[in-house]
């Protein structure tokens, strides 16, 4: 006898949902109904996803596909979390290389000079040293449950602010706080105020030209030059060399064959076949065959030839030499300013015989145009350019004319100025008090030049 056949008893649809390990992902699977069993609606899906933990980015719509299409025994991915982003990291973008450049520069003619290869970097105040970018910090993610998923933030940029820089208040640049020298050291940039040379300024150094203190222990070198916008300090000699400042130069050995410029003070141990201008005190030990142009000159030992030119007063141990070698010394303005005359009328004087010269020429070609109708073309040239000479040295002879004028009015005034001599002043000294002009034709000890009562020069016995 044969069984009978068992009843079919409907079969209901199942939800399964799964979710991965890193709760970033859920899926969903719906079995299939059998027997006229019971499918799921969107409210049953919803249900069982929030039993099993799952709220966050959920999609509704592939659900309704899921449900809607019979999509059963199928996995189906239905939440989907947000991973985080990380921060990126700071930066600084440095507008200067650590090391500084020291190529030789090549003019437009090609010509290399090994000179001009400073070791000094100058910024100002305010120029831009680094740009920094700042690290973000990201944003957070979600999981399918709606969990934070932390962020990496970025890390800020590691860096030194140097001294005399500062960072701006927005902390995206580092700026130099002073006119200075710009050097790299400690990992960072510092703004240094002053340049130190450890050694002489020559060839491993190249000139020397900034904007704060220059300090140099050695030498400056032949044909080397060091210019400041403050003051120099050299401890050794400066030969054949051209200092420049707008402060004070101190020279602790000697000054020879050198050409040396400054608004302050000068300060040499001696000095030698020298060019001197300062608008200050020019205080040396012995000068020799030197023309110094100075606000006021302190000698702690001998004049010895050469021309020097005093605003104020002259001091010195000794004036000329026992040689008679002819030396020079003008003290006061109105002195420089009466030998300035001098030169002038000598100028003028060139000028006009240049002038008298230049007409002939003119007179004699014109004349010959008139004569013969034309000029060839080579005197043409001549004519014309006798004209323009012409024209120049008047101009010229007009400027010197008026100085000259200027300059005697002011020599109305004498100045109360004088040349001091501490020891002995010998033949062959020049000296000039104002427009007063004095020749030494004897030794003198102890003496002073200055204007007697009759506004001459004169010698006065200490």
């Amino acid at each position: 006898m044969m069984d009978a056949k068992k009843p079919e008893y409907p079969v209901d649809s199942k939800i399964v949902v799964t979710v991965t390990p890193d709760m970033m992902n859920a899926f969903l699977l719906i079995t299939a109904p059998a027997n006229g069993g019971r499918t799921v609606s969107y409210e049953d899906v919803a249900e069982e996803l929030l039993r099993n933990g799952v709220r966050y980015n959920i999609n509704e719509k592939l659900i309704n596909e899921a449900i809607n299409m019979k999509k059963y025994d199928m996995q189906i991915p239905v939440a989907k979390g947000r991973k985080p982003v990380d921060g990126t990291n700071g930066l600084i973008l440095y507008h200067f290389s650590s090391k500084v450049d020291s190529t030789p520069r090549v003019d437009e003619n090609g010509f290399v000079d090994y000179k001009d290869i400073s070791f000094v970097r100058t910024v100002t105040k305010g120029t831009v040293i680094a740009n920094i970018k700042l690290p973000t910090e990201g944003e957070c993610g979600y999981d399918v449950r709606g969990v934070e998923v932390r962020q990496k933030p970025g890390v800020p940029a590691q860096f030194r602010v140097g001294s005399n820089t500062s960072i701006t208040p927005d902390r995206t640049q580092i700026v130099a706080d002073e006119d200075g020298c710009l050097v790299f050291r400690r990992g960072g940039f510092d703004v240094d105020l002053s340049v130190v040379v450890n050694g002489n300024v020559d060839y491993s150094t190249g000139n020397v030209d900034f904007i704060g203190d220059v300090k140099i222990k050695g030498d400056v070198s032949e044909g080397f030059t060091v210019k400041s916008k403050k003051n120099i300090i050299i401890y050794g000699n400066a030969v054949n060399a051209t200092l420049s400042a707008a402060g004070d130069i101190t020279v602790k050995k000697g000054l020879i064959n050198s050409t040396v410029n400054c608004k302050g003070t000068i300060t040499a141990d001696f000095c030698e076949h020298s060019v001197i201008n300062c608008d200050g005190l020019f205080t040396s030990g012995n000068c020799v065959m030197s023309k110094v142009h100075c606000g006021e000159l302190i000698c702690k030992g001998e004049l010895s030839g050469g021309d020097y030119e005093s605003m104020s007063n002259i001091t010195t141990e000794t004036a000329g030499t026992k040689n008679y070698v002819r030396t020079h010394v003008s003290a006061g303005r109105l002195s420089i300013l009466s030998r300035e005359r001098v030169a002038l009328q000598h100028k003028l004087e060139d000028a006009e015989r240049n002038i008298d010269e230049l007409t002939h020429i003119i007179e004699f070609l014109n004349q010959m145009k008139k004569n013969e109708g034309k000029l060839s073309e080579e005197k043409e040239l001549v004519l014309g350019t006798a004209v323009k000479s012409r024209i120049v040295k008047k101009s010229d002879a007009a400027k010197f004319t008026k100085r000259i004028a200027d300059i005697t009015a002011e020599l109305g005034a004498a100045e109360n100025v004088s040349i001091r001599i501490r020891r002995i002043v010998y033949p062959g000294v020049v000296a000039n008090i104002n427009d007063s002009v004095l020749k030494i034709t004897d030794e003198h000890r102890y003496c002073v030049i200055k204007l007697g009562k009759d506004e001459k020069a004169a010698l006065f016995t200490l």
